[in-house]
C-alpha cells in the first residue's frame, strides 16, 4: 500500500496501482502500538474511529505535488513521517504557540441554524493566529449538508461545508488565519444543519488557537 497526501489535504491509502483503499481525515491522533504481529501506527479520529497501519504493508509515501518516495522503515519511522508531513494533530501537548485548546467528544444534536461548540473569550497579544476548528458531524434523519463555522466577535468569518449522506458521519477541518491588533476577542467554533428539516449531530470537536506570528 501507499500513503498519499493530496494537494487538497486529503490523506489516502491506495494500492500499488493508485486505487483508493481508504480516505483518512486530515486531523488525527497518532499512536505507536503493538500486538502479536508487531508494532503499528494507530490513526484515531472522530467518534471512536481508528485505523491501524503496519509499516511492512507500506511500500511508498507521497506528499503531492512531490513524487512518491519508497518506504522501507520501521513503525517508529512511519509515525515520525505521518506526524510531520501528513496529519494535523487533534491533540497538542502545549507549547508557547498554543494559546487555547478545548476538546470535546460528547454528542450534541441540534436543528438550529448555528450552535456554538467551543468559545474562547479573552485577551490576545497583537499578532497572527491560526484558528483550527475540527468537528466530526452527522445527520440523524434526512440526507443533506452541514457546516462548520468560525465566528470572531459573533461575526461569521470562515465556513466549511460538505454534503453528508444519511447517518454517515464526516470530518470537517476549518482553518482560519486571523490577524489581531491586541485586546479582548471572542472566538466561537460552531456547527449547523444547512439543509431544512434535518438534525445536525456533533460527535467530536476541537478548537485550537495558535500564535504563529
Amino acid at each position: 500500500m501507499k500513503i498519499v497526501r493530496k494537494e487538497n489535504g486529503n490523506v489516502l491509502l491506495t494500492d500499488d496501482s493508485g486505487n483508493t483503499i481508504k480516505r483518512l481525515p486530515e486531523y488525527a491522533v497518532l499512536e505507536l502500538k503493538s500486538d502479536r504481529e508487531g508494532e503499528f501506527v494507530r490513526v484515531a479520529y472522530g467518534h471512536q474511529n481508528k485505523h491501524d497501519i503496519y509499516s511492512n504493508q507500506i511500500t511508498a509515501t507521497q506528499v503531492e505535488p512531490a513524487a512518491e518516495v519508497t518506504f522501507n522503515g520501521t513503525s517508529q519511522d512511519l509515525l515520525n513521517l505521518l506526524s510531520t508531513s501528513f496529519f494535523f494533530e487533534v491533540s497538542s501537548t502545549g507549547g508557547e504557540a498554543v494559546v487555547f485548546q478545548e476538546q470535546d467528544d460528547t454528542t450534541q444534536t441540534t436543528s438550529a441554524i448555528w450552535v456554538n461548540r467551543h468559545t474562547f473569550n479573552g485577551e490576545l497579544e497583537a499578532g497572527t493566529y491560526q484558528i483550527d476548528s475540527y468537528q466530526d458531524l452527522g445527520i440523524t434523519n434526512l440526507a443533506g449538508s452541514l457546516q462548520n463555522g468560525i465566528f470572531i466577535d459573533t461575526v461569521l468569518t470562515a465556513v466549511r461545508g460538505q454534503v453528508f449522506q444519511l447517518l454517515e458521519g464526516k470530518q470537517i477541518l476549518n482553518r482560519y488565519i486571523y490577524v489581531h491588533g491586541g485586546g479582548t476577542v471572542q472566538i466561537d467554533a460552531a456547527f449547523r444543519r444547512f439543509t431544512a428539516a434535518t438534525f445536525a449531530e456533533c460527535f467530536f470537536s476541537n478548537l485550537i488557537i495558535k500564535k504563529i506570528g
